[in-house]
């Protein structure tokens, strides 16, 4: 039903087609650990945390197997989500993001550039700005939202500093203050 579905919205539009809900290591953890949990896990109990990442990644390898095969001359765009910031900074520093998560998104985005032509296209609210040069070596394409109240989040400095790397997709609208 997917593959059919696809097919025909790429028959009948001219606009992108994206995929959104391919996976996220992150709120997958949070979701099983609960938030604090989750936390302390990357940062402290490092072998419970990597024991659980390997397992959500060959969940969501298993699942992208069968969506880049059903979708890949379907589609443009394949979407990935995980909030990695909140309002002031990352939820977890570039040494624990480079270490417990930047290996697993580049396995899971390295297999859609692998066996695809799809973009990639990654999900997450919050402070992120400096976790963004890491997240393009793991070979994102788009980052959504840019959530412009965020600290470090303006699009003028965003565009500055990796306007040439990625795409910024949406925040023109402050969603924290509407």
């Amino acid at each position: 039903m997917l593959r059919e579905n696809a097919e025909y919205l790429k028959n009948n539009t001219d606009y992108a087609i994206l995929f959104h809900g391919a996976g996220g290591v992150h709120k997958w953890g949070q979701g099983l650990r609960g938030w604090s949990n989750w936390l302390v896990d990357l940062r402290f109990r490092k072998s419970i945390a990597s024991a659980m990442l390997d397992h959500m990644i060959e969940i969501i390898l298993y699942n992208l197997k069968k969506l880049v095969h059903a979708l890949n001359d379907r589609i443009q765009i394949i979407g990935f989500g995980d909030d990695l910031g909140i309002q002031s900074r990352p939820q977890v520093s570039p040494k624990t993001f480079k270490e417990m998560l930047k290996p697993y998104y580049e396995e899971i985005f390295g297999y859609v550039k692998k066996h695809s032509k799809l973009y990639i296209f990654f999900h997450s609210c919050g402070s992120i700005y400096e976790l963004i040069p890491d997240l393009i070596d793991t070979g994102i394409d788009i980052l959504n939202p840019v959530q412009i109240s965020a600290k470090n989040m303006e699009p003028e400095k965003l565009k500055e500093n990796f306007g040439e790397q990625l795409v910024f997709w949406g925040g023109g609208v402050d969603t924290q203050k509407v």
